[in-house]
Parts: structure tokens; C-alpha cells; sequence
């Protein structure tokens, strides 16, 4: 902010600014006690200036006042200054310069032209423009910014502070987004997240890398997807999502692990204690509770009954194979998928069932090793 902008916030001149600070204290003098900024400021609005202060506080002025105030109205500019500098001590050094500098690029690049290496370290230095602006008269302010963009970072404290102010940043561009985050304080976005409006981000949220979250969704409480896209309407809760897309509608969760390449279509579900990796679950199909599916490929309106196993590794062979699963399968509860096979079409396993071999479409198969038993009944409205 300028300083002319300043001084019509704070409903001072400048005169009066420089009354300010002789009562808060400069260089040049000790305050007034008891006074600091805002009640020095305050009385100067009031008096109009420090001459119709009353007695008590000029009793603790200092009696070169008048010389202060022309001092700071107008200092005193060496036209040609000394440009040679010593070597400094770094390590001594507990004050450094860490603004911004902003120059009238012409005015900028007339004083460069002068600037020279007359120092001990022969090098040239910008802040040598500074005096022979003010020399050619030009105006030379101080502005307030915002101390957080200047931080340093130098150990694991200062890096976690920054870290703090960058998360604090995104979730305030995601809620005036149309994002709701229940409690900010316990909520975590990365930077390049992408969060549609109206979704719900609950406590204990972690959302990490290149995720995106669509709109009217619910996220946690207690999820993490890292790099991952979940699509409108979909609910993730007490689960870990890692390169995982969740299609719209879809449910995941609670206590669910998915691993990279699970792609959840429209209204699928990875209910309680489900992990998959590398799976396709396809329109409607559920894997409700109790289930690991690896390397799968589940078709529209199949049910994985609780406890169900895709043994997708060969140990002697060190190889993982593809579980294929047809439409409106029926997987009855701890039914094992011996890889490599299929279960075509409208099949169903009975509870506890071994498939080994491939199921034939609208059969049902029991036992250990599975074995065909006889063909599906026609459900309601089966041609």
C-alpha cells in the first residue's frame, strides 16, 4: 500500500504521521510511556498536533522536537554518496533487507548507468540506486506487505510454518469457491488439488499431489487420496485412495485401501475393509465388506459377497494373473478366484467356493474345487 493510501486509512497527514511516531519514539527520541501506536494515533486526530498536546504528555517530549520533525520531512540526501563498502562479518549480521523493490523502469535504468563497483568487493549492488533517485529528486516510499511472503526457510520448525500458511492459502480459495471444509484446522490440500463446489470435505482430510474432487461430493472424515479423481456425487470415508478414479456416485469406504490403477464406475461401491489394486469395477457392481480384489475386471450390477478373494499371485511362479468377471455375477462369501479365470456372464459361486477353471454364463458352481451344479433361475423380467 502507498503511503498516501496509508495516511487516508489511518486519517492522518503526514505531519501528524511524524507526531506519531515522535510519541510511540524514533531513533532520535524515547516515546511518551504508556503510549504506543494506536492511542498515539488516536490522540494526534484528536489535537490536530503535538503542539496542542496537553501538559502532562509535553512534559515527556523531547526539546529538539521542531528538529525531528524536519528531519523525517525532509531528510538530508548526500548528492554524490560514498558507493565503496567494506566486507561485512555475515555471520555478525542479525538484520538483512528481505523486500520487494518495485522501480518507474525508466528513472531505474538512469540510476543503474551510474552505479559502479567502488566497493571492497568490486561488485555492483541495486540498493545503490536508492540515494541517487532521491538525489534526482524522485519519491522514494516504504510499503507495507504481508510479512508471511517473506519468510525464511532453515529448519524443519520454519518449514512446517510455511507449510501451515501455504494450506491455510488453498483452503480459503476453495471456500469462497462454493467448498464447504467442515474444520480447516484439521483439513490438508495440496496446492494443486482441484475441489468442485458444493462438496463436503470433512475433518481429517488429506488431499494430496494432482487430486481431484468433483462437485457434491462427500470426502472423510479420515480419507487420503493422493493423485487421484473422484467424480460428482461420489463419497469417500475412512479410506486411503492412491491413483484410484471413482466414478460419479460411487461409494468408498469405511476402511478401505484402494491402490493404484482401481477405476470405480458410475454408483460401484469399495465398502468396509475392501483393498483392490489394478481393478475395474464396473456400473452398479459392489465389493460391499471383507474383500481383496487384484488385478480384476468386474462387469455392471455384479455382487462380491463378504470374505470373496481374487488369488491374483503365483508364488512358484512369481507371476500375477487376470480375474475376469462377467455381468450380474453373484459371488456367494468367501468365494476364491484362482487366477487366471473367468466368471462369465449372470454366473454364480456358492459360500466357500475354489474356482480354478472358468464359470460358464447363467451357471451356479459350489465346492472346493468349484464344480457346476445346475444353470441359474430366471430372474423377474429375464426373457
Amino acid at each position: 500500500m502507498a503511503l498516501p493510501s496509508r495516511l487516508r486509512s489511518l486519517s492522518l497527514t503526514r505531519e501528524q504521521l511524524i507526531d506519531v511516531a515522535i510519541l510511540v519514539g524514533t531513533d532520535f527520541n524515547d516515546g511518551v510511556k504508556g503510549i504506543g501506536p494506536k492511542k498515539g494515533a488516536k490522540l494526534i486526530r484528536e489535537i490536530g498536533s503535538l503542539d496542542n498536546a496537553p501538559e502532562e504528555v509535553r512534559r515527556s517530549l523531547p526539546e529538539n522536537l521542531q528538529e525531528i520533525r524536519e528531519f523525517f520531512l525532509d531528510p538530508p540526501v548526500d548528492p554524490d554518496p560514498p558507493m565503496a563498502r567494506d566486507r561485512t562479518d555475515e555471520a555478525a549480521v542479525q538484520e538483512v533487507s528481505t523486500g520487494f523493490w518495485c522501480f518507474e523502469r525508466e528513472a531505474l535504468f538512469d540510476a543503474l548507468a551510474k552505479v559502479t563497483t567502488d566497493n571492497a568487493q568490486g561488485e555492483y549492488y541495486l540498493p545503490d540506486v536508492v540515494p541517487l533517485l532521491a538525489a534526482n529528486g524522485a519519491r522514494v516510499e516504504t510499503l507495507l506487505g504481508d510479512r508471511s511472503e517473506i519468510l525464511g526457510v532453515n529448519d524443519r520448525k520454519q518449514l512446517a510454518e510455511a507449510a501451515r500458511i501455504l494450506r491455510e492459502r488453498k483452503l480459503d480459495e476453495l471456500m469462497a469457491a462454493g467448498v464447504t471444509i467442515e474444520d480447516p484446522a484439521v483439513t490438508y490440500v495440496d496446492m494443486g488439488v482441484e475441489v468442485g463446489p458444493d462438496t463436503l470435505i470433512r475433518p481429517l482430510t488429506f488431499l494430496e499431489g494432482s487430486t481431484r474432487i468433483g462437485s457434491d461430493c462427500t470426502i472423510g472424515p479420515s480419507a487420503r487420496l493422493v493423485d487421484s479423481d473422484v467424480d460428482d456425487g461420489a463419497e469417500v470415508s475412512f479410506a486411503v485412495l492412491k491413483s484410484v478414479e471413482v466414478g460419479p456416485g460411487a461409494q468408498v469406504g469405511p476402511f478401505s485401501s484402494l491402490r493404484a490403477g482401481t477405476r470405480l464406475r458410475a454408483r460401484a461401491k469399495a465398502g468396509s475393509f475392501v483393498e483392490m489394486k489394478s481393478t475395474t469395477v464396473g456400473e452398479g457392481s459392489k465389493v460391499p465388506h471383507l474383500s481383496y480384489i487384484g488385478d480384476a475386471e468386474i462387469g455392471d450390477g455384479v455382487n462380491i459377497g463378504a470374505g470373496s478373494i481374487t488369488c491374483n499371485y503365483d508364488g512358484e511362479a512369481g507371476i500375477k494373473s487376470k480375474t475376469r468377471i462377467g455381468n450380474g455375477v453373484l459371488l456367494g462369501s468367501d468365494t476364491m478366484l484362482v487366477a487366471p479365470v473367468v466368471v462369465h456372464d449372470d454366473a454364480i459361486t456358492g459360500a466357500g467356493s475354489v474356482v480354478t477353471r472358468d464359470v460358464e454364463p447363467a451357471t451356479v458352481v459350489v465346492g472346493a474345487p468349484a464344480r457346476p451344479i445346475r444353470k441359474r433361475k430366471a430372474r423377474a423380467g429375464d426373457q
